[in-house]
């Protein structure tokens, strides 16, 4: 009897596989992958999109934090610092719920507007992306943000595992970064996939997780989890 849930927070590398409807191409995912190993006792909700920033995934974090149990999972993948968000109108707003985990999503990334409409006739998009990019990555909000996610961690009642494709996170038991991932199981991109199988499957330039990457890391979360 499934009596618990696995929660996945995060962005397009929590979201689906550059494989997706690519004939003769794995697109397994390692959030299912998950889902698959403990599907006897748990649910699974992925609560990802591509271009989610830091806050809005630490958002959703805080959010499930009172509905979360001993044996239930969370799994936590976190962007780099440069994003931001934009809000979406009511009608744009998307709700995803299993069990009595409900979270919807009210932003996105931007990309040439905010919200509807011009933010100033005056403030150029790029100009406003450029000079908000900057500061995110200041040695501040990489601080606060540590500070946040290690008191987050503490009053996370089940098991959890946050991980981040950048480099910003720091390493602790219950975190780690793209450096400390990359040494442990190495780190294989679509890009590399894509020169393994002369361009039958992966993607040239892109840097999401390749199919086995998929399958290493879903391993080695696993092996994560059963040491909490």
């Amino acid at each position: 009897m499934k009596d618990n849930i696995i929660i996945t927070l995060g962005d397009s590398f929590t979201f689906g596989s550059i494989n997706y409807n690519k004939i003769g191409c794995d697109d397994t995912t390692w959030p299912n992958l998950i889902s698959k190993h403990y599907q006897k006792t748990h649910y699974i909700l992925n609560n990802s999109m591509p271009g989610r920033d830091v806050q809005t995934i630490i958002d959703n974090w805080i959010k499930v934090i009172p509905k979360l149990k001993k044996n239930d999972i969370l799994i936590v993948g976190l962007p780099s610092l440069q994003r931001w968000r934009k809000p979406m109108d009511y009608d744009n707003w998307l709700t995803k719920q299993v069990g009595n985990v409900k979270l919807t999503n009210r932003f996105r990334l931007p990309e040439h507007v905010w919200s509807e409409g011009e933010l100033s006739p005056k403030t150029s998009f790029n100009e406003l992306d450029t000079y908000i990019r900057f500061i995110n990555e200041h040695d501040s909000y990489k601080k606060n943000f540590n500070e946040i996610i290690s008191s987050l961690i503490l009053l996370t009642p089940s098991k959890i595992y946050v991980w981040s494709w950048n480099d910003w996170l720091s390493n602790s038991g219950d975190s780690e970064n793209f450096n400390k991932i990359q040494n442990e199981i190495g780190w294989e991109t679509s890009h590399d996939e894509y020169v393994k199988t002369n361009g039958k499957c992966g993607e040239i330039g892109d840097l999401h997780f390749s199919s086995d990457m998929h399958y290493k890391f879903a391993e080695y979360v696993i092996s994560k989890l059963n040491t909490t």
